[in-house]
This record gives structure tokens, sequence and C-alpha cells, in this order.
């Protein structure tokens, strides 16, 4: 790659998060989203933890439940 494309790509992208980090940090409609979405991240991650928990007891209970139906059908093979 060209060293030239390469300080464009550098500086185009310092650039676009210099300006991102002004606005968020630097204008109080800037803070007062920045704040919005930390709190929908907080939140999806609350949502994420939840799943998490009820599909890990999902899969205990289901191999439970294998097990039971296969004693069930052992039983009924008899």
């Amino acid at each position: 790659m060209d060293k030239r494309t390469t300080f464009w790509n550098s500086f185009l992208l310092g650039f676009f998060f210099g300006a991102a980090g002004l606005y968020f940090l630097g204008t109080k409609e800037g803070r007062k989203k920045a704040k919005e979405i930390l709190e929908l991240l907080e939140e999806k991650e609350e949502i994420l933890e939840k799943l998490e928990k009820t599909l890990s007891s999902i899969k205990e209970n289901s191999s439970s439940v294998g097990s039971l139906l296969q004693r069930l059908d052992s039983k009924a093979n008899i």
C-alpha cells in the first residue's frame, strides 16, 4: 500500500473520531445523546444476561427431559 494512501486514511480516521469526540464531549446535545446511548447499551446488556440464564436453564432442563424420555421409552419396550 502506498504511504500517501495510508497517511490520508489515517488522517481521515483521526478527523472522524476527533470530530465525534468533540461533539459527544463538547456539546450539551452530544453529552445527552452519549448518555442515551450508554443507557441503551446497559439495558441490552441486562437483557442479554437474562437471555443467557434462560438458555442455560432450558439446556439443563432439556437434558433431564431427554433422559426421562429415554427411560420411559426403555420401559415401554419391555
